[in-house]
This record gives structure tokens, C-alpha cells and sequence, in this order.
């Protein structure tokens, strides 16, 4: 059955029975829909929906969603569903044996449950999406990396909880096994305490097993475990927190709080059984910071009595960030991404009282040059004016310049700064050597870098930190030089735009598929980029080894626009320049 867009089915009464593969690009509105056991495929298109007054059932199908779906009683039984948009304007969601890929929003009043406790029933909430309703209450194993918002949460019998994200619960949070790696369990955020709230009660009545990596975090008003043993780890990254106003235990079985956490605790009950290794002090008295995917969770207590603050106030990012570049944009070539690497290894601003930057200051290494032409480097910042520029200074191509002020360049409508023309000559090569520099294992040219360093002082209130954050930095190779008869040939980050001084003849020739007019810009047909930004140092495939065989999650990475393998540069087949 395809139902076309505009195109319409109207059941009143009774049930409609969808017993066959659907494409659903219009509407279904009906009483009951019902598809049978053995159904392949139900497809509902971006502009298409699905809506069923009464129930929506779904058995042994596959339900792929990009438009709406809803029903008062929604049950997918043996079902495996990608939710691309939204599931909405239910009251209760049954999922018996099924699996959810939720990438949108899933939305009920009432509870979300299964009939069974086998555990093979899971929903999995990724990057950005948003589960919230009232009640779960099921045996179900939860990924989360996005965003769930429920009134209860019980979980007792099966399914582990993995949460890399927010879970925010208002009134109870019931569970087994749990996982957090830089995720919170919260009750929501109060404007008036300026905090995030506790989860009145957190409990579990089995043997607990809980670890913590990455800076995570419980906060609950009671914790009660009653049963055991119990076991509560931190792990690695940096350290995570419990923090409650009462501890009960039900038991007389050891429960062991360990590892690389803080135990924040407002009562003073002694249980022999309880056995706490990690930090511990008072509620509210621990220093350290806790923040997650929804923000600093947890302030700290600096201690000390309160003074007012020194201005500037010094803020320092020293999260390092690699560029790396192909320079045969707009074709493949040997796309090992290593024509042009670049490192900014420190971000440093002073903020006035008022929050805003007034001075900036950049620091960065140009790491590797593995081309034999001549090629530069840019820099485009997105985020500011040059107007609101007070001073610009620095060291570039070897030169510093504190008495002469650095010009951005002209005809520019955003602030562009060339850190060098040629790439080779700034890395220490001799004029006109065209010689690799780190692209090959063991080369008697390898040298250390080229250290660069900006500084830009801004009018008091006219940028803002946000204004400088890495999304606002646009690092970009230059392949060719300008001439009398074109412009220069940039290659960009995908994604950015070239600077108004860059050549865009070549989108779409070759390999690229950039377009001005759906501001789609150095990716191919494949969505594959000529340019990439790590979040930390990264080994850079040796020269002519395709990043897509030294890297064989980077295909997945870059062309689900980041959405899996998000780790993809921690594995690799060892073909990669090594200071």
C-alpha cells in the first residue's frame, strides 16, 4: 500500500487492518490500526502520519518513522522501530519484546510498560532526542544519550540503564544495574534555587551494581537499597558524585561505596554494613564540579568566605583541537587527510565585569605539511565583527608583530587572518623545498611545528565567550593562490563556507557536492569531507594511506554527520605518524 502525499485513508469505527508493506507519504486516521505478524515494512514518510483515536498495534513489523505517529494505546509487540520524528499524543506505549531507535521525540501521558520481565525489550534514546511522559514501568534495557524527563521511573526486575546524558525524574527512580558515563539522574531544574532539584526518592530492592565514569552524577533527597550486596564504583575520567540527603538501608548485607568519587551525604546514620573508600563530606560541601550534557550540575563549594571577584577574570580552554585537511579538493586524490594538519593547543580569554571578552588569545601549531605544492593556512572567526576589534597581535610566519597591529585581511565581510602563504617555508623548510614535514614514518625532514599565537582585544560588551567557541572557528587550508583571472581555492571544515575570498567554480565538480543555495559546502556525494576537527590530539594517517583503511569507523563518523562511532580516531590499524 503507498499512500501518496495528500492522499488520505479515514476509518471510523471498527479497526483498519494494515496486513501488507505500507509507505505512508499522506494519512492514515482511523479508530484502531492494527498490522499483522509477518508485515515487513511500515514506512511513514517525513510529511505522512499515522493516528489512531483508540489503539495502534504493531506486531512483528518494522516501523520506520519520519512524520507522526499516535494513538491512544500504542503496542508494539516483537517490533523493531526508528523513530526519525515523533511519536506523540499517546496516553500509554506497551513495548513486549520490541526494540525503539528513538532519534526524535516520544511523548505520552500515562505509562510506558511491557508485559514481561524476559529483558528482551530496549529503548535506545540517541544524541538529541527526547523521551518524557509520566510513568516507565517496565523490564527493559535504556541507552540513553539524549534527554528523558518522567514523572516515575521503575525498573526492578531486568535491563541494564546505560545513561550518557540526562535522566530527569520528579518523584521516584527505581533500577537495577546502572551505567552513567557523564550522565545525571536529576528532578528538574529550579529557577528559584538557581539548581538542579533532587530526585525525591531513588530505590532499589535487588543487589545493586552501579558505575560511574566521566564526571556523572545521582542526586537524590532519600536513597534507599534493600537489599544486597551493593556495589557502587567510580571509574575513570574525571571524578563523579553522590549526593543525597539520606542513605536507608534495608539489609544487613555490605553495600561498598568505592573508586573515583565524592559521597555527598546531609545525615549522620551508621550502618556497619556500609564500607565508603571514595571522598566523602557533607551535602553541599564538596569542591568539586560536576557537569554533564545539561550543564554544571553540581557548582561545588569553593569554601572560603565570599568576596568580590578581580576583573579580568582569566578563563583558559586548553581542550586541544586537530585540523586536517586534503588539499585535492574538489576530487578524492589520495585522501589521507594530511596535507595540512593544525593543532589549537590553548584558548585563553579575559572576561570584564559585565561577562564580556576583552582580550583573546589563541595559541596553535601547524603539525604537518603533506603535499608537494604550495599551500597556506586561514583562519575565519564567525563570531565577531573586526569593528568590535580594539587590537590585533601576534606572532605569524615567524614574525612578532606587538608594536605593528596584525590586519585582518581586506574585502572580507567576516575577520580572516592568514597564518602563513606557504605552509612548507613556516614549518622550517628552505624557500621553494616542497619536501613532506611528519607524513612519513622515520624522515630525516620531520621537524617539531610551527607555533603560532593571536591575540585580539575587543570593545568592552561587544563579544561574548560563546562567541569564541570552537564552532565559531574556521580553520582553513588554502590549496591554490589567488590569480588575475580566479580566486584563491580554500578547503574548508564541511560544513563552513569559504571566505568571500574563495573560489566556489569548482562546487560540484569532481567528487564535491557543495551548494551554495542549500548551504551545503566541501562534501562529496557520499558525504565524505575534505575537512575534519578532532576534539583532542590525533595521529594523522602517513602519507598515501586513505583514512577510510587507518580509520574504519571514520566513514560511519563522517557521513552520519557525527551521529555514530563518535570515537572513531581511537582505533586505528597503525599506519599513522607518531611524534
Amino acid at each position: 500500500l503507498t499512500i501518496q502525499s495528500g492522499g488520505s485513508v479515514e476509518s471510523q469505527g471498527g479497526i483498519f487492518y494494515l496486513g501488507c508493506p505500507a509507505k505512508i507519504y499522506g494519512s492514515i486516521n482511523a479508530t484502531n490500526v492494527k498490522v499483522n505478524i509477518g508485515t515487513p515494512e511500515i514506512y511513514i514518510g517525513e510529511n505522512g502520519s499515522i493516528k489512531a483515536t483508540e489503539t495502534g498495534y504493531f506486531n512483528s513489523a518494522q516501523v520506520f518513522n519520519y512524520g507522526v505517529l499516535s494513538a491512544g494505546k500504542l503496542e508494539f509487540i516483537k517490533t523493531t522501530v526508528l523513530n526519525k520524528s515523533y511519536i506523540e499524543n499517546c496516553e500509554d506505549i506497551l513495548i513486549n519484546g520490541s526494540q525503539i531507535f528513538n532519534y526524535g521525540d516520544v511523548k505520552f501521558n500515562g505509562t510506558l510498560a511491557t508485559n514481561n520481565n524476559t529483558g528482551t525489550a530496549s529503548f535506545i534514546n540517541h544524541y538529541q532526542a527526547t523521551l518524557a511522559g509520566s510513568t516507565w514501568n517496565n523490564g527493559a534495557s535504556v541507552y540513553n544519550d539524549g534527554l528523558v524527563q518522567l514523572t516515575d521511573f521503575y525498573n526492578t526486575a531486568v535491563g541494564e540503564i546505560y545513561n550518557s546524558c540526562a535522566f530527569i525524574i520528579r518523584n521516584e527512580f527505581t533500577f537495577v544495574n546502572l551505567i552513567l558515563d557523564n550522565g545525571s539522574i536529576t528532578s528538574d531544574w529550579s529557577q528559584t534555587a538557581n539548581e538542579w532539584l533532587p530526585v525525591p526518592t531513588i530505590t532499589c530492592n535487588q543487589k545493586v551494581d552501579v558505575k560511574m565514569r566521566n564526571s556523572s552524577i545521582i542526586k537524590a533527597d532519600n536513597f534507599i537499597l534493600g537489599n544486597a550486596p551493593n556495589n557502587i564504583v567510580g571509574e575513570q575520567g574525571e571524578i563523579s558524585m553522590i549526593k543525597i540527603r539520606q542513605l536507608t538501608l534495608k539489609n544487613n548485607g555490605k553495600t561498598s561505596i568505592s573508586g573515583n568519587l565524592v559521597f555527598e551525604r546531609e545525615d549522620t546514620n551508621e550502618y556497619r554494613q556500609l564500607d565508603v573508600t571514595c571522598a566523602t563530606t557533607g551535602y553541599d560541601e564538596s569542591k568539586h564540579s560536576i557537569e554533564s550534557c545539561s550543564g554544571i550540575i553540581n557548582g561545588g563549594n569553593e569554601g572560603g568566605d565570599p568576596s568580590d571577584p578581580e576583573f579580568p577574570i582569566i578563563v583558559e580552554d586548553a581542550t586541544n583541537y586537530t585540523f586536517a585537511f586534503e588539499d585535492n579538493w574538489p576530487t578524492y586524490g589520495d585522501f589521507d587527510l594530511n596535507d595540512i594538519v593544525a593543532t589549537i593547543d590553548k584558548v585563553t580569554f579575559a572576561q570584564h565585569e559585565d561577562g564580556s571578552v576583552g582580550t583573546y588569545t589563541l595559541n596553535g601549531t601547524l603539525q604537518a605539511v603533506g603535499a608537494n605544492k604550495k599551500l597556506g593556512l586561514g583562519i575565519q572567526f564567525l563570531g565577531f565583527a573586526a569593528s568590535n576589534v580594539v587590537e590585533l597581535k601576534g606572532i605569524v610566519e615567524g614574525v612578532t608583530s606587538n608594536s605593528t597591529p596584525l590586519g585582518f585581511e581586506a574585502n572580507q565581510s567576516n575577520p580572516v587572518i592568514i597564518i602563513c602563504n606557504d605552509a612548507h617555508r613556516f614549518i622550517g623548510n628552505s624557500e621553494n623545498d616542497r619536501s613532506y614535514v611528519n607524513t612519513l614514518a622515520n624522515n630525516s625532514n620531520n621537524k617539531n611545528g610551527a607555533k603560532f599565537e593571536i591575540s585580539i582585544e575587543f570593545r568592552k560588551g561587544a563579544v561574548q565567550p560563546k562567541d569564541l567557541n570552537i564552532n565559531q572557528l574556521d580553520v582553513f587550508a588554502i590549496s591554490k593562490e589567488a590569480d588575475t583571472k580566479t580566486k584563491r581555492i580554500e578547503i574548508h571544515v564541511a560544513g563552513h563556507a569559504p571566505t568571500d575570498l574563495g573560489n566556489t567554480k569548482l562546487f560540484g565538480q569532481g567528487n564535491d557536492q557543495s551548494s551554495v543555495e542549500e548551504q551545503r559546502y566541501y562534501l562529496s556525494s557520499e558525504n565524505l569531507a575534505w575537512g575534519i576537527v578532532i576534539p583532542t590530539d590525533f595521529a594523522w594517517p602517513l602519507e598515501y594511506k586513505n583514512i577510510k583503511d587507518v580509520y574504519t569507523d571514520f566513514v560511519s563518523w563522517v557521513t552520519t554527520g557525527g551521529k555514530e562511532n563518535k570515537d572513531w580516531y581511537n582505533n586505528h590499524n597503525g599506519q599513522v605518524f607518531k611524534k
